[in-house]
């Protein structure tokens, strides 16, 4: 669990109930990034109220259960600009698991700046996923089959959005492919190797141009962690993915499907 860094500040993104039972010893902060609209403003706001520093951050969550919500925080982060954020592989139960020290105290810390430096790098807009389908780019669709299927909407209820299906000629790799369950049923990403090998399994090169969708960005976030480990620099995340997607209705949808 070294960073690298010389004095990284732990930044927690759990529900508030999960992580007041015990924290990560001396955690600065918690940050929820769940929110439905996230402009920069409203993040550079949050991030400031969270007292965070401008250099260098861990993030953690429990990677099963939160739906990759670590790697959504990282890139959120990089969207601000902040260049040297990482990702506490296997989440708190992970750190737990190692016998890692916990605390049940709050840090009290002192407030200060964050500058942001927008960085649309990682990320992809409506627009240009729209665009995409005229296209050779790869379309990644990473939600869970009962999703791609069409059988429910969303992981929040079969009718939360207002259609079901897929987004034209995507590809479907459900995000837990590029997961394995070591000691203690937790989940950790796959060596870079392997993951290397499934994508080359799904015929996606390593120059070719990856658009991945989940239904709001968490677990597309995983996939581009994963694909980013793996080697593949043209990945972008459809931050809005499905649940942008599906709510305007001049944009095609595939709903057919085979058993």
């Amino acid at each position: 669990y070294e960073t690298g860094f010389e004095s990284p500040v732990r930044l927690s993104i759990r529900d508030c109930m999960d992580f007041t039972p015990a924290l990560l010893e001396e955690a600065d902060s918690t940050l929820d990034d769940a929110e439905d609209s996230v402009t920069p403003q409203t993040l550079k706001d949050r991030v400031r109220e969270a007292r965070l520093p401008v250099w260098y951050l861990m993030i953690e969550d429990a990677m099963n259960n939160g739906y990759g919500q670590s790697c959504r925080a990282w890139l959120l982060l990089c969207f601000l600009g902040h260049t040297k954020a990482q990702v506490l592989h296997g989440g708190y139960r992970a750190w737990v698991h190692a016998g890692m020290p916990v605390s049940t105290e709050m840090v009290k810390v002192e407030q200060t700046q964050f500058f942001i430096d927008q960085s649309l790098e990682f990320f992809l807009t409506k627009n240009e996923m729209k665009a995409s389908l005229e296209t050779d780019a790869i379309i990644l669709d990473c939600r869970d089959q009962a999703e791609w299927v069409g059988a429910t909407s969303s992981p929040y209820g079969i009718d939360f959005c207002p259609r079901k299906g897929r987004i034209p000629g995507a590809k479907w790799l459900e995000w837990y492919d590029l997961m394995e369950w070591r000691e203690g049923g937790i989940p950790f990403l796959k060596a870079p190797e392997q993951l290397k090998e499934v994508f080359e399994g799904f015929g996606i090169g390593l120059e070719d141009e990856v658009f991945i969708y989940c239904f709001k960005g968490a677990r597309a976030s995983n996939v581009l962690v994963s694909m980013l480990l793996a080697g593949y620099k043209n990945a972008r995340n459809y931050f809005g993915s499905w649940n942008d997607w599906s709510r305007d209705f001049s944009l095609p949808i595939d709903d057919t499907f085979e058993y």
